[in-house]
């Protein structure tokens, strides 16, 4: 037990060049010493709201649009707060949505206060949640059903440091998760429960983590093993069941009370069938396309969806992308929100400037891949034997590709990394949907999920109808053989119920006259992109590239450094590991103890939690 305060210091890492105001929860707790907390002054994007007790803290951001200008972080009050109960509730943050009843980030406190001071066996929503309990004894993180809403923590100074964003938990002397960059170059995305900072882990889906004492419980308040395993033929009433569970899916998200409604509306199926949800019900919304080139440099999402409203009659804009220099900066930008974690959606920012301003639900489609078009759409993922499967998709995911071009003095191997794969899906419940579900956990969770959430700014709340829970279990009740393209769930409910909108060609249903057009504008969007990795890395010679790669692909690094051309070709590697490399030398340390001396307690004396890998079990 420490007899004098424990002083940590916080400084604000990197942000934005821009206006972006970013979301977050921050945090320190321990379990017996006095914390002491200070921090620099926030930069000017940031307005933030802090609490704090005896032995933890609680930092927020607040949205921009609610007048009572509360955060993501409440301290509990009142009588049942106050009740002589062991797990009394000291304070909770909340980021995300519940279902029932409905609530989100920035309902009123006294909601989201009620919510978890009560008991729940089920939470169908996407969420991250924080309690205080016991006086200050006991933390406790809480992840959704599938963990899409991502909650990080590491151990620090005898106690934790948590938050939504790994790059507010950054400490002196971190090094790189060598299993996760390698990961990040195979799937251009961190899947699993580990984060980039050796030591610091995402907690796990379905979840609820107690820390006290120095100890750690952990539980699993849902299991994957109670979701159905694809045994059901989809027959017409079986297509009228999945149409049922969709439409009420969307009614719970409509019942979450936001100012407005904004459909980001690709060429697919997944937001075409949110359209539908939403016009036929005469909700007012406002629907943004970003105009990015499909198979063969077709324009498939702007034309279309512009076709679409002008015929259809509903409020939408085609967002142009910018040109090369702005691109580059707004990818910039993602890279430090994302904190490098993914290198896709690079065009999602381009939305930023063009969303309204009020607080809207965002509607996206992602889960539609995994409850509708079953995801790898592989069918041989699905029908082989259960106990196949997870090897030929480590197999798939982590191939032998980057063995001739990464060093094996500082990666990982990809067996190691396989293995590390295998160990994160192997509690994945047998069945035809056990493919469907790695897909969720590889693909889903840690790439477009991720990129909805991080890079939405504050004050809106982005939505997931297809991962509403009911609907989750009614769709995968279904042979997921019979879902694959061209005869997706998503086609066949659109073409049966929603004929209309299902008529528009999209980026299934490419019209063969559609002429196919340029690919430079991408090219030089890409090259500026490069360009900026480049000087933020010094590539090639002063980025450490000689100690990550081998001598031939270092030798490859310096004469594509040079000649454009050959950048291109090599973008498939080059993407990624610059990426590392660009997210490494912008780090900046945000905690450090302040303290003149450090107890037995601390983290000097040696860890006090167990830590987590991969697992999601």
């Amino acid at each position: 037990m420490r007899s004098d305060p424990l002083q940590l210091s916080f400084k604000w890492p990197l942000f934005p060049r821009d206006s972006f105001r970013e979301e977050f929860i921050i945090g320190a707790w321990h379990p017996s010493a006095e914390l002491q907390v200070s921090w620099s002054h926030p930069p000017q994007s940031v307005e933030i709201l802090g609490i704090r007790r005896r032995n933890w803290f609680m930092l927020s951001s607040r949205s921009p649009f609610q007048s009572c200008g509360d955060g993501l972080a409440h301290a509990a009050s009142g009588p049942l707060a106050q009740a002589p109960n062991r797990e009394a509730m000291e304070a909770v943050a909340f980021q995300g949505y519940l279902l029932d009843p409905p609530i989100h980030s920035w309902s009123k406190p006294k909601d989201i206060i009620d919510y978890w001071l009560g008991k729940h066996d089920r939470h169908n929503g996407v969420f991250a949640a924080i309690r205080v309990t016991r006086g200050g004894d006991q933390l406790e993180f809480i992840s959704d059903a599938f963990g899409l809403k991502p909650l990080y923590y590491r151990e620090f100074a005898g106690g934790l440091l948590f938050s939504t964003n790994s790059r507010f938990l950054v400490t002196e002397n971190d090094q790189l998760d060598g299993i996760a960059s390698r990961i990040l170059m195979h799937s251009q995305s961190v899947y699993g429960n580990r984060s980039l900072t050796k030591g610091l882990y995402r907690v796990p889906p379905g979840t609820v983590i107690k820390f006290r004492d120095g100890g750690e419980t952990e539980r699993k308040w849902f299991s994957l093993s109670s979701l159905p395993t694809g045994n059901r033929s989809l027959t017409l009433a079986g297509i009228q069941e999945a149409e049922d569970a969709f439409q009420n899916a969307m009614n719970r998200c409509l019942r979450l009370q936001v100012a407005g409604h904004l459909l980001p509306l690709s060429g697919g199926d997944d937001s075409r069938r949110i359209l539908a949800a939403l016009h036929s019900r005469g909700v007012p919304f406002s629907a943004l396309t970003v105009r990015t080139l499909h198979k063969e440099y077709r324009d498939v999402d702007g034309h279309w969806a512009a076709v679409m409203a002008a015929e259809l009659g509903f409020k939408h804009q085609v967002v142009e992308l910018p040109p090369p220099s702005e691109f580059a900066r707004l990818d910039h930008t993602r890279r430090l929100l994302m904190d490098a974690h993914g290198c896709e959606h690079t065009w999602f920012l381009a939305m930023h400037d063009h969303m309204p301003e009020h607080s809207c639900l965002v509607f996206d489609g992602t889960g539609g891949d995994v409850f509708g078009n079953t995801g790898f759409g592989i069918e041989r993922l699905h029908t082989t034997k259960d106990s196949e499967k997870l090897s030929m998709i480590g197999e798939m995911v982590i191939d032998h590709v980057f063995d001739r071009l990464l060093s094996e003095l500082w990666w990982p191997s990809a067996e190691s990394v396989r293995a590390e794969l295998l160990a994160f899906l192997k509690d994945l419940p047998d069945g035809r949907n056990k493919s469907d579900l790695a897909f969720l956990f590889t693909r889903c969770r840690s790439g477009p999920a991720m990129c909805a959430q991080r890079l939405i700014p504050a004050g809106h709340v982005t939505v997931y109808p297809y991962f509403d829970l009911d609907h989750a279990y009614v769709t995968l009740g279904f042979d997921p053989v019979e879902k694959l393209p061209p005869k997706t769930l998503q086609a066949r409910c659109l073409a049966e119920f929603w004929p209309r909108y299902y008529a528009f060609p999209g980026s299934r249903r490419i019209p063969s006259e559609s002429k196919p057009g340029s690919p430079k504008p991408d090219q030089e969007r890409w090259l500026a992109c490069f360009k900026q990795l480049q000087t933020e890395t010094r590539f090639p010679f002063r980025c450490g590239l000689g100690t990550l790669l081998t001598s031939r692909a270092y030798a490859n690094s310096v004469l594509i450094a040079a000649h454009t051309e050959s950048s291109h070709r090599a973008r498939w590697w080059l993407e990624p590991l610059l990426t590392l490399l660009a997210r490494r030398i912008n780090e900046r340390a945000c905690w450090t103890v302040t303290s003149d001396q450090i107890d037995g307690n601390s983290a000097v004396a040696g860890a006090v939690y167990s830590t987590k890998g991969l697992d999601i079990s």
